[in-house]
């Protein structure tokens, strides 16, 4: 039986990123059990988060020295994010919580982030607006308006002076390995015969890979992949695609729309003799995306911009070819960027279609301006804090098992953890 377990966990600023990445110096500062509330959580820290921002004395070295620590950034995933910046969830009509994109429009590349973006007095000042209706129904209409919960985040009452936007930054690992990385190797398999998912599976474990890179897990086990089994997957798709897949792989109708849709965004087209290696390009554009973003340097946002959107237009390019769309449809999207007005409704229960407006696909649209405030975008991920909290309860787990076995007189054995840690970061300096 699995549970969810909140973790909670400081690492400091001052570090390098290879320190930062090390498990020794991410400190868990408490862990929420099963059923808490964030705010509960939270409640039994926030005295001391309080006094560390603000500054203590201490005795070090024999002398007394002012020691404070201010939170710079909360790191989680998206929808511990979501809760840390007192936002709705990517569930919502409003449910960006860096810009006011509708979730109908969360496909399009050239919405305007800057003109409609989220802002930090904006925010504070749409909360007094919304706490002053008359009722409570005209508050939950207004809220709901402007994307924010009805009771702002007991982050904010701890921390009043941090951003509320650019303070929470998106995180690489979860947005972009395992939410474009899973959805790329989910269409591969559609795309493919059955004796070509046999194969790729088969490939995948026999690929030359970097010797310190795992095997990967069964391909029908995707599912369990792990964030950088799915990061990893997304690096040697298109290696694989290029020498080892077969024309008699993949289903010629979708090589036929992948021929028809992809070269409108690429500017060279002379270089590419047949559809599969339309498919290994447009793989290695994702994949040489992934590696920059995945970097330890920073890059100019505006390449990071430019290379975000070039990609996930990629991957949506990609997805609707599996899609119910007709053949019509696909090439006015792939020419113009925008869906007809009724398709929603004809096809809503299109997996392939919802795709294309993902919340992990728009979240990339907003890389840049992360990239512009942190520097290298791997500086904000909770690997570390994640890993540390699921080798602990891990060993926790084992010592459990090995002593029921003692008592029982049965062999010791290995098994799942039995908590599934969630987590929220401070990044102090």
């Amino acid at each position: 039986m699995f549970r969810a377990l909140k973790g909670i966990y400081l690492t400091p600023a001052g570090l390098s990123y290879a320190g930062r990445r090390r498990l020794a110096n991410s400190f868990t500062v408490t862990l929420g059990p099963h059923g808490a509330s964030f705010q509960d959580v939270l409640a039994n820290i926030h005295t001391d988060l309080e006094t560390v921002a603000k500054g203590f004395y201490s005795t070090i070295h024999g002398k007394q020295v002012l020691v404070t620590a201010s939170v710079m950034a909360l790191t989680g995933d998206m929808p511990q994010q979501a809760k840390n910046s007192g936002m709705l969830s990517y569930s919502a009509d409003i449910g960006c919580r860096t810009c006011y994109c509708p979730r109908s429009k969360q496909y399009q590349w050239s919405y305007d982030t800057v003109s409609h973006g989220r802002y930090h007095f904006q925010h504070q000042y749409y909360r007094t607006e919304g706490d002053h209706k008359a009722t409570v129904p005209e508050q939950q209409r207004y809220f709901n308006a402007v994307g924010i919960q009805s009771v702002p985040s007991p982050i904010e009452r701890i921390m009043p002076t941090l951003d509320i936007v650019l303070g929470r930054p998106y995180d690489v690992p979860h947005s972009d390995w395992k939410g474009i990385g899973y959805r790329l190797l989910e269409y591969i398999q559609k795309i493919l015969v059955p004796s070509g998912v046999s194969n790729f599976a088969t490939a995948l474990q026999k690929v030359v890979r970097p010797a310190q890179w795992p095997h990967f897990p069964p391909l029908k086990h995707l599912k369990t992949w792990t964030l950088s089994d799915l990061g990893r997957g997304i690096i040697l798709l298109p290696i694989i695609l290029r020498v080892c897949a077969r024309p008699d792989w993949f289903h010629p109708r979708f090589l036929l729309r992948i021929k028809n849709i992809i070269p409108h965004l690429f500017p060279n087209t002379e270089n590419v003799s047949s559809p599969q290696m339309w498919l290994v390009r447009a793989c290695a554009e994702i994949a040489l995306t992934t590696t920059l973003i995945s970097t330890s340097r920073a890059l100019p946002p505006a390449l990071v911009n430019a290379r975000i959107t070039h990609s996930r237009r990629i991957f949506q390019h990609l997805v609707v070819t599996a899609s119910a769309m007709t053949d019509s449809e696909l090439q006015a999207f792939s020419i113009h960027g925008k869906l007809p007005h009724d398709y929603n409704k004809k096809h809503n229960k299109d997996k392939w279609f919802k795709y294309l407006g993902v919340p992990v696909v728009h979240a990339g649209f907003h890389f840049h301006t992360f990239a512009a405030e942190y520097g290298p975008l791997m500086n904000c991920n909770v690997l570390a804090g994640e890993l540390k909290l699921y080798k602990n309860i891990q060993e926790m787990d084992r010592s459990r098992l090995a002593a029921s076995a003692d008592d029982l007189s049965l062999p010791a054995r290995s098994a799942p953890p039995l908590f599934t840690p969630g987590s929220c970061g401070f990044l102090a300096g």
